[in-house]
């Protein structure tokens, strides 16, 4: 029969919180900077009437995208899972945090 108790979360790491929703966003912020890359691709290629041109300029601008669109993300994720963290920490300690219910499968 599988053990089953109760363990109270009372607080987390505001830092590590901070670095998962930076990485998440981050991640996310990759994907768009790419989505990003390929239609400016596709508009410099359609209004510039050439294809050479419009991919020159199109990846130029989609290779800054990429590289500086993650890093925002990350930034601004980290900043609110900061706070998330900072919230969590002070509400857990005034109504003394979140009950788990932990099962032991063994």
């Amino acid at each position: 029969m599988a053990k089953t108790e109760n363990k109270r979360l009372s607080g987390i790491s505001t830092a590590s919180l901070a670095v998962f929703e930076g990485v998440f966003l981050g991640t996310i912020g990759l994907f768009v900077a790419i989505l990003r890359a390929l239609e400016n691709t596709f508009q410099y290629t359609e209004q510039s009437q050439n294809l050479l041109k419009g991919l020159t300029f199109g990846l130029g601008t989609g290779i800054v995208l990429v590289v500086l669109l993650p890093i925002i993300y990350f930034a601004v994720g980290a900043l609110i899972g900061a706070i998330h963290g900072v919230i969590y920490n002070y509400v857990a300690t005034q109504m003394g945090g979140i009950t788990l219910r932990l099962t032991d499968d063994k």
